[in-house]
């Protein structure tokens, strides 16, 4: 059994709520700027590809950051604060793009989803090799911190000294039903926009793969994951896809030491989904605060900024670690 401890994260008082945490961090945040970054193609044994982005710090233990849905280097302002972050705290950064969510189209098909660890394998393999060594530390965000804890479970890999896990849709069947209700529709909507494009892209380059009449009428992740991505990637349908890919089931099998942070008013999943402690294994630890959001957690003034509380957070647990 693992251990459940109150976050000390305080919130913003004009940002308090969880819509106004997640926005201000997703649209209004300054992304930074980012120099000496260096982006790299890895190619999969199936044909297709991923595309890494690196913060180089030579001979500084490496982090590996995985994005959310639909997460990019350019657009995922989170992701890039952190390499930052880390950069000056003396760590490099590299962060893999899921299939398609980098520079480019994918060359098949398929695509990516919430349980796929093989690719997060091969990246794993493949930078283990650029470094000489395994990874010191992953961080996952939303969907890619749902991928991280499978691969953790399944996979128990021994080198890695720790995982961190942020606003985690750990039951994918509750958080789509979250999803479609109330303001939250709106993260759907935004969310389905880009998927919708990306696959008309695809198509557009590669001909029509699924008979879809009209993509315009998945207007939920429950009709788009049940008509796309669960026949895509071999599941039978929507509930098949949700019940095999989500997290919860897995956690008692993590192994490595690991901190999942998340946001009891997060608005991409009730409350009531955040596992009990009886789900976390020995080497968890889910740390729960009040407020956040999804990936929020935009906190009080410091020296007369904005204090984002989150990078400091996944930093000093980090540290702690190494």
């Amino acid at each position: 059994m693992g251990l459940i401890s109150k976050s000390d994260f305080a919130p913003f008082f004009l940002l308090r709520g969880p819509h106004l945490q997640t926005i201000w961090a997703a649209k209004f945040r300054r992304k930074p700027v980012t120099k000496s970054i260096e982006w790299e193609q890895l190619e999969l044994d199936d044909g297709d590809f991923l595309e890494l982005v690196w913060m180089k710090n030579p001979n500084r233990p490496t982090v590996v950051i995985l994005p959310g849905l639909e997460g990019n280097f350019y657009t995922s302002t989170y992701a890039a604060c952190l390499m930052r972050t880390l950069y000056h705290q003396n760590l490099q950064g590299v962060l893999v793009h899921s299939r398609g969510c980098g520079r480019k189209v994918n060359r098949l098909p398929r695509s990516y989803h919430a349980g796929d660890i093989d690719d997060l394998e091969s990246a794993i393999q493949f930078i283990s090799k650029k470094i000489s060594e395994f990874p010191a530390a992953i961080v996952g965000y939303s969907l890619g911190g749902n991928v991280l804890l499978r691969w953790l479970g399944l996979t128990q890999p021994n080198l890695l000294q720790t995982a961190v896990a942020v606003s985690v849709p750990f039951d994918l069947s509750a958080s789509s039903d979250y999803l479609s209700r109330g303001f939250s529709r709106c993260y759907q909507n935004y969310l389905l926009r880009s998927m919708r494009l990306k696959l008309l892209e695809k198509t557009k380059a590669l001909g029509s793969f699924l008979p879809i009449k009209d993509i315009n009428s998945l207007k939920s992740f429950r009709l788009f994951d049940d008509a796309i991505t669960a026949p895509l990637h071999g599941f039978s349908g929507v509930e098949d896809y949700y019940r095999k890919t989500s997290c919860i089931d897995i956690l008692p099998e993590i192994g490595t030491n690991t901190l999942i942070i998340h946001a009891l008013d997060d608005p991409f999943l009730p409350p009531e989904a955040v596992p009990s402690i009886d789900r976390l294994s020995d080497s968890t630890t889910l740390e729960l605060s009040s407020y956040g959001g999804h990936v929020g957690f935009v906190g009080a003034l410091k020296n007369g900024n904005l204090h984002y509380w989150l990078e400091d957070r996944i930093t000093s647990h980090i540290h702690s670690i190494l």
